[in-house]
């Protein structure tokens, strides 16, 4: 019995000793799997990426380094290492540093080389001491060219200049604005004895270097030359055509009919004895720029009578897409204000700016006038226009430009008593006509104040201002003599039985203004 029990014990402790002895026979294969190889870390560095194809073999070597675990391989590890290099053609060598883990890669005088980018690549192969093998690569692209690159720098830069300086030379080339003048036919005028004839044809335009103005009534044709124009100062290409000018010359100011008097941006022409234009109290040459009026009048016939006439043409160098420019700008404004009127009264001008435009474009290339009818404004529409917040009485100012200083601190003196005034330009809406404007201003004003000069005398637009005034509308005329004037023939007709009140110099504390002060307050305050 005991023996059966010790040969069972035994079997047992047999089997036991099997299944103990199993896993450390699976861990001994488990040590023996590749999946704990180490691998070599390659990188390539390169200290020269540009290098001239004639001096290849100047050039700074490339080095290889190799390493595990980031530190250097051991002189046993790095004999295990065999490296491949590709340089896309170039010929090199190759020589191993097994102090320094690393590879130096000399690049070699190669014929049939072009100038191009090359890719220089190498391949680490690492056999570890079982039989298992890791690769690893990197590469780095270089770039062969024929010249320097300090050369091809320099080449570079000097273009460049040159570039730079071509674009500013040729964006500062001194050019005429192009060839149409814009005008709106609903603001080009002429005027018969003062009084307006829409049915007249009215034209500005360029041809080459000249300049034509021309007005055509009743088969009346009128026509202001002006030859041999230049671009005017900071004419420049690179600006728009809004801010280009003309360099116009006197002496290329001529007429065709009956024409006795000009203005050109605000230089006046006038006949000598001849019958010439002639520069009256100048002679230099003068800047025309846009969003200004040509005028011209003389002597035309109508229905058998003389009679004397003024034409009006405003000219603008703007392009359409400047016109619409403006008035987005107007608008935003008027938006911002919440004036709900002058957002309307945008809206109305940018629905007609196209077709202001495209008849006096269309006029410009044709050479026989036409008659052009002009669209009828109500009269509610006009008074709106041209004087919206006068509900008072008011004095109307007529003076000639070059006595403005006197005249705007005549409007302030007035402005301060109390007195409302009505002068040019500052109560003119923007694109309204002037004559319409000034002719309303007159005829419905309490009194006409006239700030008399040798200048004043001598403008045609006083002159007529005066003669509308007198003749037309019967108003009252209180003149104020700015210098010893002697009146000319017309002058002594209109002003000879009214008050002349001498005021030389202005003074608001003297005795002079506070008689031009009464003088209109009589009228203004009634």
């Amino acid at each position: 019995m005991k023996r059966w029990a010790s040969l069972l014990l035994a079997a047992v402790l047999l089997f036991a000793g099997l299944f103990a002895g199993a896993p450390k026979v699976y861990a001994a294969q488990e040590e023996t799997r590749t999946d704990d190889v180490i691998s070599v870390k390659t990188e390539l560095y390169a200290t020269q990426t540009y290098i001239v194809i004639s001096k290849l073999a100047e050039s700074d070597e490339f080095v290889v380094k190799l390493t595990m675990n980031s530190t250097p391989l051991t002189a046993e590890d790095f004999k295990r290492v065999s490296l491949k290099v590709d340089c896309g053609g170039i010929k090199f060598k190759a020589t191993p540093n097994e102090k320094d883990s690393s590879y130096s890669i000399k690049l070699l005088q190669t014929d049939g080389l072009t100038a191009k980018n090359y890719q220089i690549s190498v391949t680490a192969t690492y056999t570890d001491p079982l039989g298992r093998v890791t690769q690893t690569e990197d590469s780095v692209g270089i770039t062969l060219g024929a010249t320097p690159l300090w050369l091809k720098w320099l080449v570079s830069v000097l273009t460049l200049l040159l570039l730079i300086l071509i674009i500013w030379q040729t964006a500062h080339i001194k050019v005429i604005p192009s060839a149409k003048i814009l005008h709106n036919v609903n603001e080009a005028t002429l005027f018969v004895n003062g009084k307006e004839r829409p049915s007249a044809t009215l034209r500005a335009r360029r041809r080459g270097k000249k300049l034509e103005f021309r007005a055509n009534y009743l088969g009346n044709n009128f026509i202001v030359n002006i030859s041999n124009v230049k671009p005017g100062d900071k004419s420049y290409t690179f600006l728009r055509e809004v801010k280009r000018s003309f360099l116009i010359h006197p002496n290329c100011v001529t007429k065709v009919g009956n024409i006795t008097h000009v203005e050109i941006g605000g230089r006046d022409f006038k006949l000598d004895k001849t019958g010439k234009l002639v520069p009256d109290g100048f002679d230099k040459p003068f800047i025309l720029r846009g969003n200004t009026t040509i005028s011209f009048g003389g002597i035309l016939e109508e229905n058998g009578k003389t009679k004397s006439f003024c034409a009006e043409i405003p000219i603008s160098f703007k392009t359409t897409y400047d016109h619409l420019k403006d008035l987005q700008k107007a608008l935003f404004k008027a938006l911002l204000k919440g004036d709900l009127a002058e957002m309307l009264h945008g809206l109305n001008e940018a629905a007609t700016t196209k077709q202001s435009a495209t008849p006096a474009a269309s006029a410009e290339n044709n050479d026989t006038p036409q008659q052009t009818k002009q669209p009828e404004t109500p009269a509610s529409s006009v008074e709106n226009n041209i004087r919206p917040q006068q509900a008072k009485k008011y004095a109307f100012i007529s003076y000639s430009t070059k006595n403005q200083s006197y005249a705007n601190a005549m409007r302030n003196l007035f402005n301060k008593h109390n007195i409302d005034t009505w002068m040019a330009p500052y109560d003119i809406p923007a694109g309204s006509k002037y004559a319409a404007v000034i002719t309303k201003a007159i005829r419905e004003c309490s009194c006409f104040v006239l700030l008399l000069s040798n200048d004043s005398q001598a403008s045609e637009a006083v002159d007529q201002e005066v003669e509308l005034a007198v003749m037309e509308y019967k108003k009252s005329i209180i003149t104020i003599e700015l210098e010893k004037v002697v009146l000319n023939d017309a002058f002594t007709f209109y002003v000879h039985n009214k008050q002349i009140i001498a005021a030389h110099k202005f003074d608001e504390n003297s005795a002079e203004m506070k008689q031009v002060l009464d003088a209109v307050k009589a009228y203004t305050d009634r």
